[in-house]
């Protein structure tokens, strides 16, 4: 056994472990409590996700199988949301260090100074900071689908191989029809990378037969992902929500431009906004200027790779040597970040730091592949051991700053906890309420009490009932009347000012659909920062309002 054997799994779990401990301190919303309902549902024995609509990142076969398992194991129903992640990080340090080591033992280099790139921007992210927490340590969000694609590109590399097993081409088409069922990005940063550097390698002659062997797979898969849709519907699975993509306008590009380079900033490390020279760790500008010396030789050299690969493709001439992994993961690199910069998938502010995720991944593996990395350990070096020692120094969380409430200051991770308190105090357990309360105070009850999701018409003036479910990430069978059994009383989470996003429940709505509540009870300095109140009707109030139980057409 070397130390090598070793050295790659602790290297892993140690990444695991510094993600889950530093996730912590990042609160849930209600996108992923909706998620883990969905994943509990689906190990209960619903494992087509009847009555559920999904979003179109439906995540079924990737996060939603790892939620639910996870949920048969612990005792604290929000537990999975803290574990999984940490299992999706130390999981891709695996494969990168894999994917690394296959490419070096092929070119007979075996130094472990190329694995320097991984250790620092993968094996050590700069958790420190709130903004990679809020992202890396979230789920579902496509950190496990990037896991899943450097299990493909590893199923890959072994398909190129001389003698390769008919075990690496059934292990690729499976992968692929996870990821395409369940995660459209994979599409972008993956599968058609890797078709496109198939198809040019077999007509390059590059390991033909290997090569159209890679695109006939993923031809297969496309087919067969496509009957699975079909027999998905026809069998009354999920429904999963259609979302239009078009070009950032230009009127947008200057904010978006900004947003993005935050993103880049917070996952590799080295945002240098509001740093200090001095001061208290996080927060310097020390750590930040040294991961970004390491990090300059990797701006460099992708872009220059990137700008050598293209005119390459309408030569007659063969590269030599030639990667075919490493292509596939700058290819990925530069799709996943050409439609993250300029295409718009109607997600505020720094929301959109989800779609840079491969060029941090794929970047810091590809580069590490490449081979400079061995004669640049002076860069590194210095940066994994500062990162080290703001690690030791960050280690016990502070309470005034360290519980992340909104990072990204878009609303959506809030304590809910005074709210529950008030709830309990006046033995108040179902209910109703906007999107962003809803499904976590779900949650953070721990079941006890249950809020699902309902709109209203904001102008309604006209007497009639318009509260209606809300078919986005929830079942069908939360909006029957039978939910409503045995309960006197019926709360609703009402707006004083403005609706919170959008969700149209403001108070005036509600009193317009359901005349004046029973009781008012006020909600003073809510999470979100919106004045709220809780209107208490009687149970046969709400079961007069027929479209509260319509379930809408998806």
């Amino acid at each position: 056994m070397t130390p090598k054997t070793f050295a790659i799994p602790a290297l892993a779990l140690g990444a695991a472990l510094l993600c889950h401990h530093f996730g912590l301190r990042f609160l849930r919303d209600s996108d992923q409590a909706n998620a883990l309902f969905e994943a509990m549902d689906m190990v209960s024995g619903n494992p087509l996700l009847r009555g559920w609509v999904t979003p179109p990142d439906n995540f079924w076969l990737i996060d939603l199988p790892g939620l639910g398992l996870l949920s048969r194991f612990t005792s604290d129903m929000r537990a999975p949301l803290y574990i999984l992640p940490a299992i999706w990080w130390g999981g891709i340090v695996w494969a990168a260090c894999l994917l690394v080591e296959a490419r070096h033992t092929m070119a007979r280099h075996g130094d472990w100074r190329k694995f320097l790139p991984v250790i620092l921007f993968l094996g050590l992210p700069p958790l420190y900071e709130p903004g990679p927490i809020g992202f890396l340590t979230y789920t579902p969000y496509h950190v496990g689908t990037l896991f899943f694609t450097l299990i493909g590109l590893l199923t890959v590399e072994r398909c190129l191989r001389p003698g390769s097993h008919l075990a690496a081409g059934i292990s690729l088409g499976f992968i692929v029809g996870i990821l395409e069922i369940s995660d459209a990005f994979a599409t972008c940063c993956f599968i058609v990378p890797t078709l496109v550097t198939s198809l040019w390698m077999a007509r390059r002659g590059i390991e033909r037969r290997a090569a159209l062997r890679i695109a006939a797979i993923l031809a297969a898969s496309f087919g067969l992902v496509a009957l699975a849709r079909l027999v998905l519907s026809l069998a009354g699975g999920f429904h999963a929500s259609h979302l239009t993509i078009h070009f950032m306008s230009t009127r947008q590009m200057h904010d978006h431009l900004h947003f993005s380079r935050l993103s880049l900033g917070d996952l590799f490390g080295v945002s240098l906004d509001d740093k200090k020279f001095f001061g208290p760790a996080p927060g310097k500008a020390a750590e930040a200027l040294l991961r970004l010396a390491a990090l300059f030789p990797v701006l460099l050299w992708l872009p220059w790779q990137t700008i050598r690969l293209l005119p390459q493709a309408f030569r007659r001439t063969t590269p030599t040597p030639f990667d075919p992994v490493t292509a596939i993961l700058i290819l990925g690199t530069a799709c996943a970040g050409g439609a993250a910069i300029f295409l718009d998938f109607y997600i505020a502010g720094e929301d959109i730091i989800r779609y840079f995720l491969p060029i941090l991944i794929y970047g810091t593996i590809a580069f590490a592949r490449s081979g400079p990395t061995v004669g640049m350990a002076w860069l590194f070096v210095p940066a994994i051991a500062w990162t080290l020692a703001i690690f030791a120094q960050t280690w016990s969380p502070r309470p005034d700053t360290d519980r992340l409430i909104d990072p990204y200051h878009v609303a959506h991770q809030m304590d809910v906890e005074p709210l529950l308190a008030l709830l309990d105090a006046e033995g108040l357990t179902q209910g109703y309420g906007n999107y962003w309360y809803a499904s976590l105070t779900t949650l953070a009850s721990q079941g006890h009490t249950t809020i699902r999701t309902v709109t209203s018409d904001s102008h309604n003036t006209d007497g009639f009932c318009a509260l209606s479910p809300l078919a986005w990430l929830s079942q069908r069978s939360w909006y029957r009347p039978e939910a409503l059994a045995d309960k006197a009383r019926i709360f609703i989470l009402a707006d004083l000012t403005r609706p919170f996003f959008n969700s149209g429940l403001d108070q005036s709505a509600i009193i317009a659909s359901l005349g004046p509540p029973e009781r008012i009870i006020p909600f003073p300095h809510p999470p979100s920062g919106n004045l709220m109140a809780i209107d208490v009707y009687p149970r046969e109030t709400l079961l007069a309002c027929q479209t509260l139980f319509d379930w809408p057409d998806p």
